[in-house]
């Protein structure tokens, strides 16, 4: 019952070690990177950031619309639904 335990207790402290030793070789890989490079990376998730912030944006905005609509007829039709569904905020989009 000991062997077991021994050989996982080695085996752990192995990759403890070998795992320092390579996070030392990718902070120094990450510091030998141009500053252009980092540069034009950030700028490209800057743009695709605001990219899907947009799309986001119009996404919930079309939904609330639909929800709106929705809203109207289900409280032509039912209003104690729609006073049920609509009275404590579960389908909003626009709190989103």
């Amino acid at each position: 019952m000991l062997k077991p335990q021994l050989i996982a207790l080695c085996c752990l402290l192995f990759v403890c070690a070998t795992t320092n030793a390579q996070q030392d070789s990718t902070i120094e890989a990450l510091q030998q990177l141009p500053l252009k490079y980092i540069s034009n990376i950030d700028s490209k998730v800057d743009k695709y950031s605001k990219r899907i912030t947009s799309k986001t944006t119009k996404t919930l905005e079309k939904l609330s619309r639909w929800e709106n609509k929705i809203k109207s007829t289900l409280e032509k039709i039912s209003p104690e639904a729609a006073a049920r569904l609509f009275s404590n905020g579960q389908l909003t989009f626009t709190s989103l």
